[in-house]
């Protein structure tokens, strides 16, 4: 079957590399790691598996970061990459239909054919579809902290399976029925926003007056969503770098909205705080921010995101960025600022019970966390992935939210 496999063997990230600097279009070259190709279909189900003809999955800024080679070998997530050779699919945030299912060895409800339903593996290999005994972590059902992430694929598996493809296969444990009143452009949100419900959630509720959104992505849309819906007594501030960003924002229950290059003035007069200057734009604000979620992640808005939060507050790292990087981390020790990290999901305590972060994220989406305003705004067939990339890249232009592929 015809799928966007990747393959990123030490020569062509090498020379895609070099010769990307003169000519971007090596990345989309037979030479570059992303490419259309033919993989083997799994031509019998291991027990537990289950084949799922897939609907349409989203384009993730990651999927996008990793065609374009935008990342470093020496960040600590390429430690695993001792497998970089082995061929997989990429697209993690799919919905898809059951075809086929070999029940023996789940546990918990069966998955039944005709279902709709989504993926919780988050394009990282767990227990369940390594077919081994759960580790700590997976039996927590924390499974995006799997202890066994970067082991090779197991014989069932010629090429790890993605939603940039017809067919998607995956053990079922790590399959999520979609509730029957959720569109599938609602369902493919889920991971992302489920994401960003996880970055939420982690905030405490007590002293949460003051919030700080810093992008207007997916994930920066997703943590205002779940902000007004779940924090409603919070104010929420959104640093958006484009206008339709900015209107999204709004629609979506942010209070305050800046773009443009934001000034530490604004910062403060929007707070009602002062702020310190020293020599060479040392700044500080006096009261900042109780909580920030840095929905980019860089270096920069990273230190200006610990510079922005009151003493005691809280960081969200909730973007995502590939390449090491310098910061000025001393308000972590010298304002007492907690700095938490956020990848993906899995068990969330909410209002007094365990539940899976994608669970919750589905109910929430089908009642009161239905979403306001559309977030698919581009849809496209797989074998024009070049102008979706694109599409997400000038998103000035494009006024790109989520791109979805679908089959051809």
């Amino acid at each position: 079957m015809k799928t966007l496999c990747y393959q990123c063997e030490p020569w062509r990230f090498a020379i895609c590399r070099a010769a990307g600097i003169a000519c971007p279009a090596v990345y989309f070259s037979p030479l570059a790691p992303a490419r259309l190709r033919d993989v083997p279909m799994i031509e019998r189900l291991p027990a537990g598996w289950a084949r799922v003809r897939v609907r349409q999955c989203g384009l993730c800024a990651s999927d996008v970061q990793l065609m374009r080679l935008r990342l470093s070998p020496a960040v600590a997530p390429a430690a695993m990459a001792a497998q970089a050779s082995t061929p997989v699919t990429l697209g993690h945030e799919l919905a898809g239909t059951v075809e086929a299912v070999e029940q023996a060895g789940r546990a918990g409800p069966a998955l039944l054919v005709g279902q709709r339903v989504i993926s919780r593996s988050g394009g990282f290999r767990n227990c369940f579809n390594l077919n081994v005994e759960p580790c700590a972590q997976c039996r927590a059902g924390e499974y995006a902290r799997c202890q066994r992430q970067g082991e090779p694929a197991p014989a069932h598996e010629p090429c790890r399976s993605g939603g940039f493809a017809p067919t998607y296969f995956e053990h079922s444990a790590n399959l999520i029925p979609i509730p029957d009143s959720l569109t599938d452009d609602e369902a493919v949100l889920a991971e992302p926003l489920a994401c960003a419900l996880r970055a939420v959630l982690t905030l405490s509720e007590r002293g949460l007056n003051k919030v700080l959104v810093v992008g207007a992505g997916i994930q920066g849309l997703g943590a205002i969503h779940w902000l007004h819906c779940l924090r409603p007594e919070a104010e929420v501030t959104c640093l958006a770098r484009y206008p339709y960003q900015a209107e999204l924002a709004r629609n979506l229950g942010a209070g305050h909205v800046l773009t443009g290059e934001i000034t530490v003035e604004q910062l403060a007069q929007q707070l009602g705080t002062g702020f310190w200057r020293a020599f060479g734009r040392n700044e500080l604000l006096m009261h900042g921010f109780d909580a920030v979620i840095d929905a980019v992640g860089k270096p920069d808005s990273l230190e200006k995101a610990m510079r922005w939060t009151r003493p005691g507050g809280t960081v969200i790292v909730l973007g995502v960025h590939l390449f090491r990087g310098r910061i000025d981390y001393t308000p972590v020790w010298f304002r007492e600022i907690g700095l938490r990290g956020v990848l993906a999901h899995g068990m969330e305590q909410f209002e007094g019970a365990n539940i899976p972060t994608l669970q919750l994220t589905l109910q929430l989406l089908a009642g009161r966390g239905r979403l306001p305003v559309p977030l698919v705004t581009h849809r496209l067939p797989l074998s024009r992935y070049v102008e979706a990339v694109r599409l997400m890249e000038k998103k000035r232009t494009s006024r790109a939210v989520r791109v979805v592929l679908t089959p051809d």
